[in-house]
């Protein structure tokens, strides 16, 4: 938690400093964990969580906090590998960008791929799931060109392509005219990323549609729609996306035959803020909010 949030309980920031020094207190309490093997499964679980965070920099707290950890228990060289994908994230974007520049002049949107490269052994991933989301077509473009010059620099490395495992930072300005729209940054899953580009294009999208375009089944349309229905957060008043009122007909279950757009009177307090995660399991929320 102290890692992950780089605050205390009151909401006070901590310096990289403060960080390393209550971690390294914590660390003082690895002597009387009675399993050491569970110990070090949660550590690495939660590890990985902070490193796929895009936001998250604190790698030399992370370093210093390894060693610490195997001095007192060892076989940590899984989560080193970990840390040490992460800190060539920079390198092989900046590998990819210079390629990428070298053979496009004219301007893209590609170029704003950011690619994470990771070792598969060391990473323990939930499985694929089985129904792919079709992402943009320019980002589809900039993915193939990348995993070309990737692959013509490392021919003996097999690469496997996931989209739900970092998350993605979309720019959303909305509200009214011009002038007074505002702009915010919200980090969100792929799929919910990929769902949400759609109204770029289509200003209302039926589920039938969605499950055309991004090539998914209907409960898994369902379950990333009531994800973007609900408030992020209580400084929200709506969702992002609202389902169009119907006469006779509930808000929940969602329906094939329900259309939905983006709400026209969202706003946050926050310009800057995180979407809840899909739910795994399909089943309706309670409550949509308002």
């Amino acid at each position: 938690m102290i890692l992950s949030k780089g605050k205390t309980s009151n909401g006070t920031r901590l310096t990289t400093l403060q960080i390393k020094s209550k971690c390294m207190k914590v660390l003082d309490l690895v002597d009387h964990v009675f399993s050491k093997d569970k110990f070090l499964e949660e550590y690495s679980s939660r590890l990985q969580d902070r490193l796929l965070d895009t936001t998250y920099k604190e790698y030399g707290v992370e370093s210093d906090v390894l060693s610490r950890i195997k001095l007192k228990v060892g076989q940590v060289s899984s989560m080193e590998v970990m840390l040490k994908d992460m800190k060539q994230v920079k390198h092989v974007y900046a590998e990819w960008t210079e390629a990428y520049t070298a053979n496009h002049t004219e301007s893209s949107p590609c170029s704003r791929l950011h690619p994470i490269v990771l070792t598969e052994v060391s990473w323990k991933f939930n499985p694929e799931p089985k129904h792919h989301v079709q992402i943009p077509v320019t980002m589809e473009k900039a993915l193939t060109f990348f995993l070309e010059s990737y692959s013509q620099k490392f021919p003996q490395r097999k690469m496997c392509v996931r989209h739900d495992l970092s998350p993605v930072i979309l720019s959303y300005k909305c509200g009214g005219e011009e002038k007074k729209k505002v702009s915010y940054r919200i980090t969100m899953t792929a799929p919910q990323a990929c769902l949400l580009i759609l109204f770029n294009t289509e200003k209302v999208l039926t589920i039938p549609q969605i499950m055309d375009y991004l090539k998914i089944d209907s409960t898994r349309v369902k379950q990333i729609l009531l994800s973007l229905l609900v408030r992020p957060s209580k400084s929200c008043r709506s969702g992002l996306v609202m389902k169009m009122k119907r006469d006779g007909v509930p808000p929940l279950p969602l329906l094939k035959d329900d259309e939905f757009c983006l709400h026209p009177n969202f706003k946050n307090t926050k310009m800057a803020f995180t979407l809840r995660r899909p739910q795994s399991k399909g089943k309706d929320s309670k409550s949509l909010g308002t």
